[in-house]
């Protein structure tokens, strides 16, 4: 079934990686280059790409060659996950492409984590809740382990503005920002995790395939959400919530310690707005077969 991890992520990863190799052949091309080299696919390349083809969109040949040598020169993939919190200090191209992405997608901003105390203790935190899927939840571990090379540590935004909680971005595939706090819980991070990796596990498939063919100016309005959004916001909210309701299941049936409590309360809340999203969903959505074949499954999985 494609609403759950259940399927060969090692696959679907590399079918990604050729979609972005063949066009980064192109750019090589394009800026007469030497043929790329790399043979690895990590958050970094990906965005790399990206800055790359706006440099060439904007006939900078020099910047389409400085992203296309920074590239090159990328490592592989740590086999662990990297989990690094992101500061106000940090000077390095990893930092200039996040913030020029950000922007250009318009997406809501972040407070840097520049307490070495806290992201230390929150990132202990949030590496037991990757071990404690891995023994509770194998599937979704196993697409994190897959999927994620690097989890970016944020903090609130200044003066109370609004800061994102939670994020991945399409253009940085294989990277999600977590929000850090001393009151965050296990079930906290391991349902932010979920939730992100499902993200990134429907971009892939979103990057063959429309999935929603609703007009994009078409807006409906979310459950336990102030802003109406597109369809295909929507959609990836249905795809995360069945998500985030099937690990929460797979680890209510396997475990019974001390956070059994609060991992019901998050699953009976997530059930609520999946069960919302997907009326949004059945009477609205415009789905191309593979959005359809998504849709049925979890109407399958959750007997709707």
């Amino acid at each position: 079934m494609i609403c759950t991890p259940k399927y060969n992520h090692a696959k679907e990863k590399e079918r990604f990686k050729s979609l972005i190799f063949e066009s980064l052949d192109y750019l090589h091309e394009f800026a007469e280059m030497k043929p790329r080299t790399q043979n690895n696919i990590s958050w970094k390349l990906c965005a790399a790409h990206y800055m790359a083809i706006c440099e060439g969109e904007n006939g900078n040949i020099e910047g389409v060659k400085r992203f296309l040598n920074y590239a090159s020169n990328i490592s592989s993939p740590n086999k662990k996950i990297n989990i690094i919190p992101l500061t106000s200090y940090d000077l390095s191209i990893e930092k200039e492409m996040i913030e020029k992405i950000i922007k250009d997608d318009k997406q809501i901003g972040y407070g840097f984590c520049d307490d070495d105390n806290l992201s230390s203790l929150e990132e202990r935190k949030i590496i037991d809740s990757l071990k404690f899927l891995e023994k509770y939840s194998p599937d979704i571990y196993n697409e994190i382990d897959t999927y994620i090379d690097t989890i970016y540590l944020t903090q609130e935004g200044e003066n109370n503005q609004r800061f994102m909680r939670s994020g991945t971005n399409f253009y940085m595939w294989g990277m999600m920002f977590i929000y850090v706090h001393n009151t965050h819980t296990l079930p906290y991070y391991m349902e932010i995790l979920t939730h992100e990796c499902a993200h990134t596990a429907l971009n892939l498939l979103n990057s063959q395939d429309e999935i929603v063919i609703n007009e994009e100016d078409e807006l409906f309005d979310a459950p336990f959400r102030k802003d109406a959004r597109p369809m295909i916001g929507i959609f990836h909210a249905y795809f995360v919530l069945s998500r985030i309701c099937y690990m929460f299941t797979t680890i209510k049936e396997n475990y019974s310690g001390q956070m059994l409590e609060e991992i019901e309360s998050k699953l009976m809340l997530s059930k609520r707005k999946l069960v919302e999203t997907y009326n949004i969903v059945e009477k609205n959505a415009k789905l191309t077969p593979l959005g359809l074949s998504i849709h049925e499954d979890i109407k399958k999985l959750w007997d709707f």
